[in-house]
C-alpha cells in the first residue's frame, strides 16, 4: 500500500510546498547566521550553554541536508553519520551561508513526482556500541525528518544567540504543528 502525501501537488513537475517549507526553515537559521554582528558570536560558547556553538549546530544540520542531496543524486543511500565536520562551515559565516544556498538551490530541484522515491538509510543507533542499521525510506519521509531536524536545532541555536545577546525570530525553533495550534487558540479565544 503506498501512502499518499497531502502535500503533493496536482502537477507533479511542479515544485512541491513541502520544499518550500523546509526552504523556508532554512531561511530563518540563515538569516540567524546573516544578522550577528560578528563572527565571534557565531563560535561563542556561552556559560551555561558550552555544549556547542551556533556553528556547530548550524553545521550539523546543514550537513544533514547535503548527506541527503548527494544520497538523492547517487545511489540513493542516505548516510547520516557520513558528516564532512567542516569546520569551515562551522566557524566561518559566509561558508556556511554559501552552503546554505547551494543546499537550497539543489532541493529547489526536487519535484512532488520524488517523493515517494525509495532510499536506504543509515544512521548510527547505539551510544556505547558500533551498530549502524540500514532502513527503507521515501525522499518525502527524509525530507519531513530534515524539517524536524532543522526546527529542533534552530530552538538550540535560538537559545545560544538569546544568550548572547541577540534577539530572534519569534518563529524560529518551532514546530509548524505548534504554531498552528497557536494560531487556533488564538482565534478561538477572539471569538
Amino acid at each position: 500500500m503506498t501512502a499518499t502525501i497531502p502535500n503533493v501537488p496536482s502537477n507533479a513537475d511542479a515544485p512541491a510546498p513541502l520544499i518550500e517549507d523546509l526552504v523556508e526553515v532554512l531561511l530563518q537559521g540563515r538569516a540567524l547566521i546573516d544578522a550577528l554582528p560578528c563572527d565571534e558570536d557565531y563560535v561563542a560558547h556561552p556559560e551555561l550553554l558550552t555544549a556547542s556553538s551556533l556553528g556547530a549546530h548550524y553545521r550539523h544540520h546543514i550537513e544533514h541536508v547535503q548527506l541527503l542531496l548527494a544520497g538523492i543524486q547517487g545511489k540513493g543511500v542516505i548516510d547520516y553519520d557520513a558528516r564532512d565536520r567542516d569546520m569551515d562551515i562551522q566557524t566561518d559565516r559566509g561558508v556556511a551561508l554559501a552552503r546554505t544556498d547551494e543546499c537550497i538551490t539543489s532541493l529547489r530541484e526536487i519535484r512532488a513526482r520524488d517523493f515517494d522515491r525509495a532510499v536506504c538509510i543509515v544512521c548510527r543507533s547505539c551510544v556505547g556500541g558500533d551498530s549502524r542499521p540500514e532502513t527503507s525510506s521515501t525522499l518525502g519521509r527524509e525530507l519531513i525528518f530534515l524539517l524536524s531536524h532543522a526546527v529542533h536545532h534552530f530552538a538550540l541555536m535560538k537559545l545560544i544567540a538569546e544568550a548572547l545577546g541577540h534577539s530572534t525570530c519569534d518563529t524560529l525553533g518551532v514546530m509548524p504543528s505548534t504554531l498552528a495550534d497557536a494560531r487556533a487558540r488564538a482565534e478561538l479565544y477572539r471569538r
